[in-house]
């Protein structure tokens, strides 16, 4: 009983190899672009989770009810996302062939999820796993995400390719979660320190290397393009911002009166996608397109 309970505090906590050291990331001006907000006609608290290079969209909505369903919103058409007889569904990310990755639950736990431009689904299961968490895709079919041990200690991040998984823990992490993969196999995440404390990291060219907002409480890194561009939030003392990270420096993407926000996904072209709480605290979904 004491195993799962610290293992669901860590999924609260974080829901949101060679190691580098810790290097806290200066900042720059980033220039602002066209904002464009989402919202799932009829429905409230909507969220961004993944975007591709056609623009094509992929998030969640909470019903009347209050459980969350998944979206895609193809040239500014909506299709509703539900995994068959699941309690909730929340893709994650989708790729330029409209491949879309994620999890969904049933009333024991989570599994993750494929779904191809059909329509047609397929459950991802990590082998004896507690719970399984798909939460990126890139063109070459990879898929990163996490994963609850047998033993309902610890969390760790996957890779998965051509039906094999293969695990990586960032080293002396409690938890670790791959949130983003590009197609150079690049990928971002985040990882829970001894102290409790969320770091992002970068897996580029052999190594990891740990990535902190100078100040921050919290650092999350959650999606990449081929560019090298990546985006994320920073938690300080009192709300989440979204970043997006460049030659290891970071510039801030809040919409204007955003009260939380995150960078959730950034495409080829390098527009984002996210989402933030308004002055109310409602929750909505944004885009951010670059100003070149």
């Amino acid at each position: 009983m004491k195993n799962t309970l610290r293992l669901v505090f860590l999924i609260l906590l974080l829901c949101g190899l060679v190691a580098g050291q810790t290097h806290p990331a200066p900042a720059f001006t980033k220039p602002m672009g066209r904002l464009a907000i989402v919202d799932v006609p009829n429905f409230n608290k909507t969220q961004v989770r993944g975007i591709n290079s056609y623009g094509e969209l992929v998030g969640i909505y909470r019903d009347i009810d209050g459980l969350q369903h998944g979206f895609l919103q193809s040239y500014g058409s909506y299709t509703m996302l539900d995994y068959p007889d699941a309690l909730q569904t929340l893709p994650r990310a989708i790729n330029d062939r409209g491949v879309v990755v994620g999890m969904y639950a049933d009333p024991i736990t989570y599994h993750g999820f494929i779904r191809q431009p059909n329509g047609q689904y397929a459950r991802i299961d990590y082998p004896g796993a507690t719970y399984t968490m798909a939460r990126g895709n890139n063109n070459l079919g990879a898929i990163v995400g996490d994963f609850g041990d047998p033993n309902e200690v610890n969390i760790h991040a996957f890779v998965l390719i051509s039906g094999k998984f293969t695990i990586f823990d960032y080293p002396g992490a409690v938890a670790t979660q791959g949130y983003g993969i590009n197609d150079l196999g690049e990928i971002v995440g985040s990882y829970m320190d001894a102290n409790g404390t969320l770091h992002g990291y970068i897996y580029r060219k052999g190594r990891f290397l740990s990535f902190d907002v100078e100040g921050s409480v919290a650092t999350e890194l959650l999606g990449l393009n081929d560019a090298g561009q990546i985006v994320g939030y920073y938690q300080d003392d009192t709300t989440n911002h979204a970043i997006v990270v460049q030659n290891g420096a970071f510039g801030i993407v809040d919409p204007a009166g955003a009260t939380n926000a995150l960078g959730r996904a950034i495409n080829h072209l390098g527009v984002i996608g996210g989402n933030y709480n308004d002055a109310d605290g409602n929750p909505h979904g944004f885009v951010s397109i670059p100003s070149h």
